[in-house]
């Protein structure tokens, strides 16, 4: 086999690879990512080097390939702390800031260094810029390699083409099929985002949706060199038609899946391939009948798509402007962003840096987690400076003026391209997809997934290959095109390292690299075993060098340092760390507490973990302060927050008196303390003339239980206060709940009647619902009863007390409508999820045996 067909071979194989990894969900997992950069430098370095020195990239080509990786590798070299500090002041005070030593182990030996090290990098983060390197030089690689071997070879070209539409045609079949599917799974994994959206394998509908326009600008150029072809006259017709007729339908499951996909962006930049697409297409003087084909064939396959998904996009095209324009919208990530541009303007924070950094400028408004930017551009800018954008966009500009010059010269001649390959205008429709993408990149951040940064790569290098470009920097280089081939099967090691060292086979043994997520993960192992034999402090000890070196390789991460400090209180907690040096360990814990409030103030993870780390150095009020910002943060934790005080031995009136400003948290404070029969408690919480404002009443309900019950008071004239004041501040949401909480205190007073009437004027479920639910109780409307538990009972986030308390209510429903089946069904669910209840049991066991048993608590 000579060198030419071997580096085509490899090419395919390449190829074949990046299909691979977009079936892999596009190769995203911190394990894959690095394992197919190093397959993809390996190939691609391997077909460039075998290829032909006519055919290599020319000087200019090369240059811009390397310069950009060239400029990620200069962020990753250690250099001394001084000349940071003139290249990036903010890297080199984030290194001093956020340095997490001095550290010491349980028997006071040191495992971190009070100060950083001389040398350190321009990246905030090196384990985050050697995987963007990885990728980078995968990209670029690939676009030489595709652009060397197959974008002068006619027949190979369309080869490469015609397997990206067969391939995404596929992957919209596969999305489609998942979208109408009740199952949430993709592949073996169950998938919990974007459930209402075709995703295929990539999981984000915009990545999925970027992937398929294009592939629909594969099919679409693949379809007008059809038309264009002097062969395709000699075809036979029916033979001519079905082969349009089988790309027509290739291009209809495209524009299906993009549909279905609902990505707005996904959807602009398919318009943009089809009517350059369409443009050629139908205005083709020959083949008409082939034509009517291919058109019959689209209308077949799009028109069911706009009836089934139009809907759903169209509302999302209205909230388009809302979101962009929100205090803590996409926009507003934006405009923190620039903030970030003017402290990092010449190296940037480090490639695929984003995430770290953000956390530091992100305003409490953005509560949602921001890895990206959703706008590449700008993220480049962010993460390599100016110099490093202008590099990035390189090789993008050495494609596209040549083309755009080259596509005008041959309109105007009306001539074929010197190679015989597609004729000019053919590949207008591929050419459109990759401006798409590049538009996309606005406002999005597929090119971020590997898969589709070497897909896009792949098919540029294809497509660019034919057209001529003169100038001595054209000329063929090959012995720089060799180096860098040799330079990326040289990179293609450290990624495999990277890929391996993540492996559970080879994370203990390997320590080359040096990894913070495998030391992070072997911490956690560790306390892990710890916790189930607390008696053996020996893993304990064993897990803070562990997590030290995780903090010293990744200093920004702040789930690092709140582990660190949970493994230190733990350790003073079991006598793992002995007196005299835990008043040394509770100021690191106290720190490292510290450390977190400042890299990620607004995370309400962190500071829900932070509560007990605070109370357990002492620090009372830096625990109410992280107590508030979680629960402002994430209301739907705030039970979490309010148990995490009280276990901790905080009394309720503290944090009443602490927490009491936020409503939410005054309601889980005071429905924790009734699960707990702490009448003591609740009652001084809630002061017997509690007055009627905007935060009591959103514990309303609560509240009303703590006069009847604690203070003998009637809540009737508190409740109605409350409801008073939620119809006067137009609140629609808490006149409901205010309206569901007077229900009920009527109906147990026995004013059923006002009850009804107050009920009747209840609109939004599932406050009715519940309120509907008591009244059916009370009146002993049984069929009512069945079928307002059945449909609270399917409603989303029911809490496990609540569904017990309707399936128990449910099977009486059934059991006074003699359906004892349905209602043994639904005790056996009730004892299943709760077997220690006695009474429960009982119950079931008197309607296996025909009896009601709550035939003698009837109200006569």
């Amino acid at each position: 086999m000579d060198r030419e067909t071997l580096s085509r071979r490899l090419a395919w194989a390449l190829l074949g690879l990046i299909l691979l990894g977009a079936v892999w969900f596009g190769a995203v997992e911190p394990d894959v990512k690095p394992l197919f950069a190093a397959a993809a430098l390996v190939l691609a370095g391997s077909a460039l080097l075998l290829t032909p020195a006519r055919h290599r990239p020319g000087l200019g080509w090369t240059l811009a390939a390397l310069a950009f990786p060239a400029w990620l590798a200069l962020q990753l070299v250690p250099l001394p702390a001084g000349v940071v500090s003139l290249l990036s002041p903010r890297a080199a005070a984030w290194s001093r800031e956020f340095w997490p030593g001095p550290l010491s182990g349980c028997g006071g030996e040191a495992l971190l260094a009070a100060q950083p090290p001389a040398l350190i990098p321009l990246t905030v983060d090196r384990f985050s810029t050697w995987f963007f390197l990885f990728i980078v030089a995968a990209g670029l690689a690939t676009f030489l390699a595709a652009r060397s071997v197959l974008g002068g070879d006619r027949a190979g070209r369309r080869a490469a083409i015609a397997t990206v539409a067969v391939f995404t045609a596929a992957e919209a079949l596969y999305g489609l099929f998942q979208w109408t599917s009740s199952s949430p799974m993709v592949l073996w994994l169950e998938k919990d985002a974007y459930l209402d959206s075709a995703t295929g394998t990539l999981i984000n509908r915009n990545h999925f949706a970027l992937m398929l326009y294009v592939g629909l600008g594969c099919t679409l150029a693949l379809l007008l060199e059809r038309t264009a072809r002097s062969e395709w006259q000699r075809e036979a017709p029916g033979r001519a038609t079905a082969r349009t007729a089988t790309l027509a339908l290739l291009a209809g499951l495209q524009i299906f899946g993009v549909i279905a996909s609902k990505s707005r962006a996904g959807l602009a930049g398919m318009l943009l391939v089809v009517i350059v697409g369409a443009v050629l297409v139908v205005g083709h003087p020959d083949r008409r009948s082939a034509r009517a084909v291919g058109l019959l064939m689209l209308a077949l396959l799009v028109i069911p798509a706009l009836l089934l998904a139009g809907p759903a996009l169209m509302e999302r095209q209205a909230a388009l402007q809302e979101e962009w324009t929100a205090e803590a919208g996409r926009g507003a990530v934006w405009r923190a962003s620039l903030g970030m541009v003017s402290d990092f303007p010449l190296t940037g924070s480090g490639g695929a840096t984003f995430e770290e950094a953000f956390r530091l400028y992100r305003p409490p408004e953005i509560q949602s987690f921001y890895d990206y930017a959703h706008n590449d551009y700008l993220q480049l800018l962010v993460e390599t400076g100016a110099p490093g954008l202008l590099l990035a966009l390189l090789p993008v500009a050495l494609v596209a003026l040549p083309v755009v010059r080259g596509m005008l010269a041959r309109r105007r001649r009306g001539d074929r391209d010197p190679t015989g390959t597609f004729p000019s205008t053919t590949t207008w429709p591929l050419w459109a997809a990759l401006l798409a993408v590049a538009l996309h990149e606005l406002v999005d951040f597929g090119l971020q997934i590997p898969s589709n940064l070497l897909l896009v790569a792949f098919l540029a290098g294809v497509l660019s290959g034919p057209w001529p470009h003169g100038g001595r920097l054209a000329r063929p280089a090959p012995r720089l095109a060799s180096a860098y081939a040799l330079g990326a099967i040289a990179l293609a090691v450290p990624a495999l390292l990277f890929a391996v060292a993540q492996w559970s086979a080879f994370a203990g043994t390997l320590r080359v690299p040096d990894l913070p997520t495998v030391r992070q993960a072997e911490a956690s192992e560790l306390m892990r075993t710890w916790r189930g034999n607390r008696k053996d402090t020996g893993p304990l000890c064993r897990a803070l060098p562990l997590q030290a070196r995780a903090q010293a390789l990744r200093p920004l991460a702040a789930g690092y340092a709140v582990q660190h400090a949970t493994q230190l209180v733990a350790a003073i907690e079991s006598g793992a760390i002995d007196r005299a040096r835990q008043g040394a360990a509770l100021d690191e814990a106290s720190l490292a507490a510290g450390r977190v409030r400042r890299i990620d103030p607004w995370n309400a993870a962190h500071r829900r973990s932070l509560i007990a780390i605070d109370l357990a150095v002492g620090q009372l009020s830096d625990a109410f302060e992280d107590a508030s910002v979680a629960a402002r943060l994430a209301p739907d934790n705030v039970g979490q927050v309010v148990r995490t005080l009280l276990n901790a031995g905080v009394p309720a009136p503290l944090v009443g008196e602490k927490l009491g400003s936020d409503g939410r948290a005054l309601n889980q404070l005071l429905s924790e303390l009734n699960r707990r029969g702490d009448r003591t408690g609740a009652g001084l919480v809630v002061a017997k003339d509690v007055a009627a404002t905007a935060e009591t009443c959103r514990a309303g309900g609560e509240i009303r239980n703590v006069l009847r019950t604690v203070h003998g008071v009637d809540g009737e004239p508190f409740l109605r206060a409350c409801l008073a004041l939620f119809e006067r501040a137009g609140d629609a949401v808490y006149t409901e709940y205010a309206r569901a909480w007077l229900v009920n205190d009527l109906i147990e007073s026995g004013q059923l009647q006002e009850a009804r009437r107050l009920f009747e004027k209840m609109e939004q479920a599932p406050s009715r619902w519940w309120a509907e639910h008591r009244f059916a109780v009370a009146t002993e409307d049984w069929d009512r009863l069945v079928r307002v538990s059945r449909s609270l009972l399917r409603e989303p986030g029911l809490d496990p007390e609540s569904e017990r308390y309707l399936r128990i209510t449910l099977a009486q429903g059934y059991t006074y409508k003699r359906d004892f089946e349905l209602a043994i069904d639904e005790m056996e669910r009730v004892v299943a999820a709760s077997p220690e209840n006695d009474d429960q049991r009982d119950q079931l066991d008197a309607l296996r045996a025909g009896k009601n048993p709550w035939a003698p608590n009837r109200r006569r």
